[in-house]
């Protein structure tokens, strides 16, 4: 193991944002010398129950991976599912920049980790979260269609 390997590895495993990726199914089995410029990119940010964060029918321009608290999905003001730790959201809009089919609302106090239109470039900069986040999204789509019966994109 080089100088640069056990530098880069102290750097990572001392920074909790890694470790809490590394914990995650959409980052498991990263090597954290990526993790660590994905971390970099996130912000974290508490928010209260009952509030919105993805509108149906709004342009989204924030990718959410939520740690803590539970976030419902609804569509047409059905709820279609809760998320919870570990679960993101987000994703199809910003790889689309579709319109959100979807609404997504706070049930519980949620403690997420954020990206931007800008900041979400380094996700799909990296080959394997790209591919991760997109395949996600997929098979939301698919979950939506079937429920409501037509193609659609995910919220």
């Amino acid at each position: 193991m080089s100088l640069i390997d056990v530098l880069d590895r102290l750097f990572s495993t001392a920074n909790p944002r890694v470790r809490e990726l590394a914990g995650l199914a959409l980052f498991r089995c990263l090597p954290r010398r990526q993790l660590a410029p994905l971390a970099a990119h996130l912000d974290e940010v508490n928010v209260e129950a009952g509030k919105t964060l993805i509108r149906e029918g709004c342009r989204n321009s924030t990718f959410w991976v939520l740690l803590e608290g539970e976030v419902e999905v609804l569509i047409g003001n059905t709820r279609q599912r809760t998320l919870g730790p570990g679960d993101f959201f987000g994703a199809s809009t910003m790889l689309n920049r579709s319109l959100a089919l979807g609404t997504v609302k706070t049930r519980t106090p949620i403690r997420a980790l954020v990206a931007g239109v800008a900041q979400f470039r380094a996700f799909k900069g990296n080959d394997t979260v790209a591919t991760r986040v997109s395949l996600a999204a997929q098979v939301r789509v698919r979950e939506n269609s079937k429920i409501h019966g037509r193609p659609q994109t995910a919220a």
